[in-house]
């Protein structure tokens, strides 16, 4: 197979079975295992593609310097699709090359949607300003975001009044709390955002599932997504999302499984995503990016 040309089993080939592609990788839950690291057949895997010409992006939810440390270990070269798509950042330095921020005015609006509903809510400062800064109005009382804050300590600052603090240009707003709450207030987020018409101002990803003992919202640019980051990295080559493989474990991860080329579900993902996946991989405990890349591209034992 020629350098960085898409796998005979994946859709859209051309007439001589095969065609350009990129790959692109969330991180947590796919690409690193569950303690946080990369396996090292993966490293292998993605390594080899690399060296035959194959581009490669990370797509995730992840700041820069949360994301630089696994691109440099694996000698990516193209943006890195951060923050679920509001940031585009170079793999080698961090510097961000697009930023998509949220209206000022929506997140005011849905702050005060979530003091309705005693949501647990963080809002993040530009990361171009300060990255991981952010505001809270109290200590999370999820354990996941409280840890979250915890560990974040020096960065996140609790403040009397979340909207008189928001920045001129916010990251995102994270919403959480028990799941029916947070389902109901999901939905009336996308109700509002319909009457409003701001459904190309702001956008909502829900987070939720049977195994999750806490529900969230985040809210992003609406032109913020990990579909539309990977486009434009993949337009550098010029190729479209039809010519993307993309791994993902979790819904934000949806949209560009469900438009991309060849989309890859991980078997420890959720069951919504898993629908929309030409392939389900083993667990990101096995590998699984490793097991599915090593077959698509024929590497003959190698990884």
């Amino acid at each position: 197979m020629e350098a960085g040309m898409f796998p005979e089993e994946a859709p859209g080939r051309g007439s001589d079975g095969c065609r350009p592609v990129l790959v692109a990788l969330d991180c947590d839950g796919t690409l690193l295992r569950s303690d946080g690291t990369l396996g090292e057949r993966t490293v292998q895997v993605v390594r080899e593609l690399r060296r035959r010409g194959v581009p490669i992006t990370l797509a995730t939810g992840r700041r820069v310097s949360g994301a630089l440390p696994y691109a440099q270990k694996l000698h990516l070269d193209d943006p890195l699709v951060l923050h679920n798509g509001a940031v585009l950042a170079d793999p080698k330095t961090g510097e961000s090359l697009r930023y998509l921020p949220l209206p000022v005015q929506a997140t005011a609006e849905a702050i005060e949607r979530g003091r309705r509903h005693d949501l647990d809510m963080i809002v993040f400062d530009d990361p171009r300003r300060r990255e991981g800064a952010g505001f809270i109005e109290r200590m999370p009382r999820n354990p996941v975001d409280r840890r979250f804050v915890q560990e974040n300590i020096a960065l996140i600052q609790n403040v009397p009044d979340l909207i008189a603090a928001l920045p001129e240009q916010p990251l995102k707003a994270f919403f959480a709390g028990p799941p029916p709450v947070v389902e109901g207030f999901y939905q009336e987020i996308v109700a509002w955002l319909a009457e409003r018409r701001a459904g190309d101002e702001v956008r909502a990803i829900l987070y939720g599932g049977p195994a999750r003992e806490t529900w969230a919202v985040e809210l992003l640019n609406a032109r913020a997504g990990k579909a539309e980051g990977v486009a434009e990295v993949a337009a550098r080559h010029g190729l479209s999302l039809r010519d993307v493989i993309a791994f993902g474990d979790d819904m934000n991860d949806y949209d560009l499984l469900a438009t991309c080329g060849f989309g890859v579900a991980m078997r420890n993902g959720v069951m919504g995503l898993q629908k929309v996946a030409r392939r389900i991989a083993p667990s990101n405990d096995d590998e699984g990016v490793a097991v599915v890349l090593a077959e698509l591209f024929g590497l003959n034992g190698r990884g």
